[in-house]
Parts: structure tokens; sequence; C-alpha cells
């Protein structure tokens, strides 16, 4: 299943045609809607994929010694978190030759072999944000958690790339609260993969 998890994020990411040059945050608006129906294909072509009996057999082959050593922050959620970050890395820098990033992909794939649900990441910010999900398969999980960290990147690289004093104040707003709804979902997302693990 670890190698699965990697499968689903790639094919995610080789779908949605991402842009490598940077965009307003009306135009990272405009990509999330307008890519709605590819993230819904490849989480059903997922799905199809997907075989339950592997994910549980992987949580079964989990060592009794490993079930005792502390989780901390390596819980499914935020490995998986981490790991399809990498992969947005890899696609957005196109850094297919990179070693370090590739080794880094390699350790978050090892880990996630020996990960356990865990509570540390069932975390979430103090916020009005509500945040109502309906998602209670694993691909569907992943695959949005990736989906949402791709368009953190995005809105993102409107402040790295082009700095906060060069954006209007309504775009700048907009962000702020773009950003703001997406990290909250994230938090969301990373606790609800933890709960189905």
């Amino acid at each position: 299943m670890d190698n699965k998890i990697y499968d689903y994020i790639q094919r995610l990411l080789i779908s949605l045609d991402i842009p490598y040059e940077p965009m307003t945050i009306s135009q990272v608006f405009d990509f999330e809607r307008s890519r709605e129906d590819i993230l819904q294909h490849v989480i059903l072509s997922g799905k199809e994929d997907f075989n339950s009996h592997n994910w549980n057999h992987l949580k079964e082959s989990i060592s009794k010694e490993c079930l005792q050593i502390p989780v901390g922050l390596n819980t499914i959620g935020m490995l998986v978190d981490r790991l399809s970050i990498l992969a947005i890395k890899k696609v957005k820098n196109k850094a297919s030759i990179n070693k370090e990033l590739n080794q880094q992909i390699v350790e978050m794939i090892e880990s996630i072999n020996f990960c356990q649900s865990g509570k540390s990441s069932m975390f979430n910010k103090v916020t009005t944000i509500e945040v109502k999900s309906a998602l209670d398969h694993p691909v569907d999980i992943i695959l949005h958690l990736t989906f949402v960290n791709l368009l953190i990147w995005l809105a993102q690289d409107v402040l790295y790339l082009r700095g906060a004093g060069a954006l209007p104040k309504d775009e700048l707003r907009d962000y702020i609260n773009y950003f703001s709804e997406k990290n909250v979902l994230r938090n969301h997302l990373i606790s609800l993969l933890a709960s189905h693990w």
C-alpha cells in the first residue's frame, strides 16, 4: 500500500496539468474550479484500483515492537501530507533528477510502512472557519489532501514570487482568506486520514 499511496498522488498531479508560472489568486480560484472534474475522475480510478485487503494487511504487518514505539508526529496523516508536498515540489520544480528530494520521498514511503494512527495529528486550529467533509475512503482523503496542498502551494507562489507589498489590498485579503480556509481543511484531512487508518 505504501507505493500505492505515492502512485495515487503522482497520478493526480500528472493529470492536473499544473502551471509552472506564478498565478494571481483569482487564477488559483479558476484553477481549483477547472480541475474538480479531473480530481473526481482520478479518485474514482483510484478507488477501483484500491484493495482494502492490502490496506488492512499493511496495518496488520506492523510488528508488535513497532506498536510500542511512541508515534509522535509520524502518523499516517502527517506522513501522507509530507509525501504529497514532496511530490508537488518534484512536479513544480521538474526535479526528477534531484537525488536529495528523491531520497526524502523514499524515506516518507518507508516511514508509512511503520506508521500508526496516533493522536498527535488530531489537531485543529481554534477558528471560526467550519469544515464539513463526508469523505470516508482513504483514496478520497489522500487525493483531496494532495489537491489542497497543491492549491496552498500555488497560492503561496503569489507571496513568495511577487511579494506581499506588490499585491493590491483586495488581492492580499483574498489570499489570506483562501490560505486560511485551505489550511484548516488540510488539518482536517490529516486528522481524518488518521481516523481511517
